[in-house]
């Protein structure tokens, strides 16, 4: 559930991409540890497991299984935050198209709007070629959609707010 208008808003965790590796920063993390790093990033993922520009059905479930070891790999970690945040310019694109824009030029993607993305890509992964129309065509798109849906359905996000990179929050 989305903050309701009566909740204490609460700092989002933010989240990061590089080739190799993708990191969450909690707000509330101890000063000596305020990061998570997954030992996957966009690049390292799509390399991985993409040999064609639309993924197959078997390379994505390759890439699900190499996220969900790496999420494993977290042990305990959960959050109690129900909001990611971003300035992925990629993910920008994808909630201009399919999300709402919230105050401040936020863009809002929920969790089930990005489960409606991934399943697109899934169909499209099906044979169904105009399922992903709209959708931006290479392999790091699809690496972040998919490592986007893994990470709010495990970790329980919400949502996720995505800002211009010169935007402010």
């Amino acid at each position: 559930m989305i903050m309701g208008k009566t909740d204490p808003p609460v700092a989002p965790v933010w989240l990061t991409w590089n080739p190799s590796t993708t990191t969450l920063r909690w707000p509330d993390h101890p000063a000596d540890q305020p990061s998570v790093v997954l030992p996957l990033g966009v690049q390292s993922l799509a390399a991985a497991c993409f040999r064609q520009t639309r993924p197959s059905p078997l390379e994505l479930e390759r890439a699900i299984d190499q996220v969900e070891d790496a999420l494993d790999g977290l042990g305990s970690v959960r959050s109690s935050h129900q909001m990611l945040a971003t300035t992925d310019p990629t993910l920008l694109v994808l909630a201009h198209g399919h999300g709402q824009q919230i105050p401040s030029g936020v863009w809002l993607l929920t969790r089930e709007q990005v489960e409606m993305l991934f399943q697109r890509l899934v169909s499209a992964a099906l044979g169904h070629p105009s399922a992903d129309a709209g959708l931006p065509a290479d392999q790091a798109a699809y690496a972040r959609l998919l490592l986007l849906r893994e990470l709010m359905h495990h970790l329980h996000f919400d949502a996720v707010q995505v800002q211009p990179q010169d935007g402010a929050m």
